[in-house]
């Protein structure tokens, strides 16, 4: 899983990449990388924060996003079962999010490795 992410979430948006039943970690971290710099709903100085920030194998990944534009809500998580994933995302979310918007994140990838 690679992250660009800005110091103002809000402002600058968010960059994700992450890859599934990779052949290899090295292939993994390249792919997950490129998904992260070619991410196109933020801007360039956004994507080129982009970095690995972890490698996991038979675990799920989840993102969760306040869908509004200009908004800081976002969270992910890496766990061994989906539900967990989702739930660490979602709370990672709503703590980002603020008092007014933290009901409004959603998940928008929920993934497993090798399941």
């Amino acid at each position: 899983m690679a992250i660009g992410l800005p110091s103002d979430v809000a402002k600058e948006g968010i960059a994700i990449g992450w890859v599934i039943n990779s052949d290899s970690e090295e292939t993994a971290h390249e792919r997950a990388l490129r998904g992260c710099l070619d991410f196109r709903d933020a801007p360039a100085s956004t994507r080129v924060l982009c970095k690995v920030i972890k490698t996991f194998r038979g675990e799920c990944v989840a993102i969760a996003l306040d869908p509004e534009a200009g908004t800081p809500g976002v969270g992910w998580a890496i766990a061994l079962s989906m539900r967990t994933a989702e739930t660490d995302a979602l709370a990672a979310c709503a703590s980002t999010a603020g008092a007014e918007r933290q009901q409004h994140c959603r998940v928008t990838v929920l993934r497993c490795d090798g399941k």
